[in-house]
């Protein structure tokens, strides 16, 4: 996060450029005083004018714009995620997730506004059959609890009958009247209904940032891990060769390819991967048991672990994210010795990225705007690609 005095620093930048600009038009509207022109309304002649004139009128709109801009005292940097300072909308986290789990749909439930917002977030993947909608809800639809109910089991209906997902993602947004819905409350009873999974996450603006959309789906998708159960009884013996073994669950969307590697990386060490959060399937996901260990891969995924450790007893390895050479390096390590393994001859493959890296290292030195996502990525296929 930049400091305040950063913050002042770019206020001055757009004021100062919105000023020059300002100075253009002042400059023109002189030069062009005299050119007369009819203005127009709705596409015809309605007054006499000057064009000096229409651009004076730009000008001193701007001028009121400068002072309003120049009385602001910035309370937050301008952009980025900061809690509610935020500005891009977490239920974004659907481009990506609605792909990670093969066999999911999801269902946004909003407003024409969250349409247009995930259409422009989605790009050209709107026309490609996706396993993504909107319920635009009407005022009529959720103002009263019959109404509500009736358009989603519509909904859900039509969405098991064309595209058969084994599980259906509710995705609450910040519509004040959404927000009031009791969707964790219909959806059980529309699950019985139709035969199909409902899992509700809410990823609303006004309570999350746009780093926190995967967190909630993740959240609600970790309820559903079943936990491992002995139905018939055991003598002490059998208990003693039965007692579940350390086993560890990886959580955080990753490219598959990158999963793999992880996964083939604490192969390597004997690891025993129980699964991932998310799988690929949602009837892959895995079972957990009293001696399920976690571990993250992605930063802001603080409820899903929350989740898995308070509702499902699952243990949390405390390792650094395997983002960067020593971050990779410091994450294996510390999940091969909570099982008592010994990782050999990391620090000379974390030595022989950095010395790869060199090149990349001194071209990006002193660019402030490089995208720390981006680098990670380039991090990420040079630590595996040997």
């Amino acid at each position: 996060s930049r400091g305040l005095g950063d913050v002042y620093k770019r206020q001055s930048i757009y004021i100062n450029e919105i000023t020059s600009l300002n100075k253009v038009l002042n400059t023109y509207s002189k030069k062009w005083s005299n050119v007369a022109f009819l203005a127009r309304t709705h596409g015809q002649p309605a007054s006499p004018s000057t064009l000096g004139k229409e651009f004076k009128v730009f000008a001193s709109r701007l001028d009121r714009e400068i002072s309003i801009l120049k009385s602001i005292k910035p309370m937050a940097k301008f952009s980025g995620a900061t809690g509610n300072y935020h500005t891009f909308c977490p239920i974004s986290c659907v481009a990506w997730l609605y792909q990670k789990i093969e066999d999911s749909f999801f269902l946004v439930i909003g407003t024409k506004t969250c349409g247009y917002f995930l259409q422009n977030a989605l790009g050209v993947m709107i026309f490609a059959e996706p396993r993504y909608a909107m319920a635009e809800l009407e005022e009529g639809d959720i103002s009263a609890q019959f109404n509500d109910y009736s358009e989603l089991k519509r909904l859900c209906k039509q969405i098991k009958k064309s595209r058969d997902p084994s599980v259906i993602f509710w995705i609450g947004t910040c519509t004040t009247e959404i927000i009031k819905m009791d969707l964790e409350g219909l959806a059980p009873k529309l699950e019985s209904e139709i035969k199909c999974p409902i899992i509700v996450a809410r990823a609303n603006g006004l309570d999350y940032a746009f780093t926190q959309g995967e967190d909630t789906v993740l959240a609600a998708l970790a309820q559903r891990c079943k936990n491992e159960t002995q139905t018939s009884p055991l003598t002490n013996q059998e208990m003693e060769s039965a007692s579940p073994q350390k086993n560890l669950i990886l959580f955080g969307s990753l490219p598959t390819n990158v999963s793999k590697m992880l996964s083939h990386e604490l192969g390597k060490y004997n690891i025993p991967i129980q699964g991932w959060i998310p799988t690929a399937t949602y009837k892959d996901l895995p079972q957990i048991s009293k001696k399920t260990y976690i571990c993250g891969v992605n930063p802001f995924l603080n409820r899903t672990a929350t989740t898995l450790m308070r509702r499902k007893g699952c243990i949390l390895i405390g390792a650094p994210f395997p983002i960067g050479p020593d971050g990779t390096r410091y994450w294996i390590e510390k999940i091969c010795k909570t099982f008592q393994k010994n990782p050999t001859g990391l620090e000379e493959r974390e030595r022989k990225i950095w010395r790869s890296l060199t090149p990349y290292l001194n071209l990006l030195k002193g660019k402030i705007n490089l995208s720390i996502m981006s680098f990670s990525k380039l991090i990420f296929t040079i630590l595996f690609d040997w």
